[in-house]
């Protein structure tokens, strides 16, 4: 049986972990809130944004109750624990409904990205962005995602849907023939990056043999540019640290499990009942 002593130091390891736990939500959230909402552009919803958000919060509520912990243990408060206890269930329960709704609903969520994504890219892209603060956001979003992932427009081969833009229509309206019409932005293109430049501009935005000037992806293929879609490109650089994530969910599941048993375990050690023995003596 475990002395409270031990109780008592094991609970505040956890809030330590709690602590460490909360400390890198919110450092998260602030990171992604800061340099990351450019994809909230891209996607055409403020569902990223307001994840970036969740995080910042719940780092906060994590934080407050790794004190509250603390506290609870060190001055020997039953109450302190009890609250301490139903709030780390009830943020159990949030953590594995959020899981649970992410696995049910991840083909319709994939589904409505696609539509969003078109969406922003053939509305907003390139369009009026010297007067439109707004589409100019948008573009510039869409290039640094499309550079930084490399990738091109949503779905793989998928890079004719940018004659649907704005962009598209002004570069033709502007060329003087059809052999200077750039048929996808500069951020489709290969980019190098131990030579910090551009593999060949030219044959990456109006190749005459192919790719992008044919958008059938069946034609020769196009070593100068993209074939990936944004948004598979995301998925694969999801999972790429899938592991990481998985690891770091499994931690704070098994934290949180850990907390709550401390903290019943502890609750029983500060009940003090006394029983006055019943007499059986029949008089």
């Amino acid at each position: 049986m475990l002395s409270k002593g031990l109780l008592r130091v094991l609970l505040g390891i956890t809030n330590v972990l709690f602590f460490i736990a909360g400390g890198t939500a919110l450092g998260v959230g602030i990171w992604y809130s800061m340099d990351k909402l450019f994809i909230a552009d891209v996607i055409g919803t403020d569902l990223f944004s307001a994840a970036s958000y969740l995080f910042i919060f719940c780092g906060a509520c994590i934080l407050i109750l790794s004190f509250l912990g603390c506290s609870a243990s060190v001055f020997e408060s039953k109450r302190l624990l009890i609250v301490y206890l139903f709030l780390v269930i009830l943020i159990l329960i949030v953590f594995l409904s959020a899981a649970i709704v992410a696995a049910v609903f991840q083909g319709e969520l994939t589904s409505s990205l696609v539509t969003r994504m078109q969406t922003t890219l053939k509305q907003s892209y390139g369009n009026n962005i010297y007067s439109n603060a707004d589409n100019k956001r948008i573009t510039e979003s869409w290039d640094f995602t499309q550079k930084m992932l490399r990738c091109c427009g949503v779905e793989d081969s998928g890079y004719g849907i940018y004659r649907e833009t704005q962009w598209y229509r002004d570069g033709v309206s502007q060329a003087i023939d059809g052999s200077q019409v750039n048929f996808i932005p500069k951020s489709c293109c290969v980019y190098l990056e131990h030579r910090q430049k551009y593999q060949n501009v030219d044959l990456c935005q109006r190749n005459p043999y192919g790719p992008p000037t044919n958008p059938d992806p069946n034609t020769s293929k196009n070593d100068n540019m993209y074939y990936d879609g944004c948004l598979s490109a995301a998925k694969y650089y999801g999972e790429d640290n899938a592991g990481i994530i998985l690891a770091i969910g499994f931690g704070f599941s098994f934290v949180l499990i850990a907390g709550i048993v401390l903290s019943i375990l502890l609750i029983r050690k500060f009940v003090n009942l006394s029983f006055d023995p019943v007499s059986t003596k029949v008089t």
